[in-house]
């Protein structure tokens, strides 16, 4: 980007939001106005192509997908006709799932990740990085459980969402993009994946 002057490689996470200025703040902004700055080229959608991305993290680990769930839900869809890809966590990339399609290339590059979004006609989340990415994106977006109550941190409470207006979903959002304030068991994102879950 023309703005970028210089870069500085990060190597712990837990150093990310003292240099991290985009902002949660600036971010729904942009959202309320519209704003969707991220494109990649891709074809039309893919229209029985399902993406599930997984938060799998050793830390703060109560904010994970529940996996049994995930993969259950995955599986039935399948069964459904559906085809669906999985996105692990980067720190399980390369690790398989019994029976399902994942993406280790879109767990560890932006480029890929974007792309496997940007052609799928719904992407399915809890709340994390890859879900907001995918706002961004103006790809199809569907987040459960966009709060974590338990969680320890302010950023992860219905508070701070509401805070930002987005206790009854997401502001001026299309209809392609939803938040669903409802648990990741296997029926509630069986359900939001075929639309009867608002």
């Amino acid at each position: 980007m023309p703005s970028c002057s210089r870069f500085h490689e990060q190597d712990k996470r837990s150093g990310i939001s003292s240099g991290y200025v985009t902002r949660f703040e600036n971010f729904m902004r942009a959202y309320r106005a519209g704003i969707r700055p991220l494109r990649p080229r891709v074809e039309a959608p893919i229209a029985r192509l399902i993406t599930m991305t997984l938060r799998e993290s050793s830390y703060w680990p109560i904010r994970n997908s529940r996996l049994v769930e995930w993969c259950h839900a995955a599986l039935l869809l399948q069964e459904a006709g559906f085809r669906v890809v999985v996105v692990r966590d980067t720190e399980r990339a390369d690790e398989p799932l019994p029976r399902l399609k994942t993406a280790p290339e879109a767990s560890r590059n932006l480029d890929a990740r974007a792309s496997l979004y940007r052609s799928a006609a719904s992407n399915l989340f809890v709340s994390n990085g890859p879900a907001w990415f995918c706002l961004a994106l103006d790809a199809p977006t569907i987040i459960l459980r966009p709060a974590t109550e338990n969680a320890g941190t302010l950023s992860s409470k219905r508070a701070m969402h509401e805070r930002f207006g987005l206790a009854d979903g997401l502001p001026n959002a299309p209809a392609h993009q939803r938040l669903i304030w409802a648990e990741d068991t296997t029926l509630n994102i069986v359900a939001a994946a075929l639309g009867r879950l608002k």
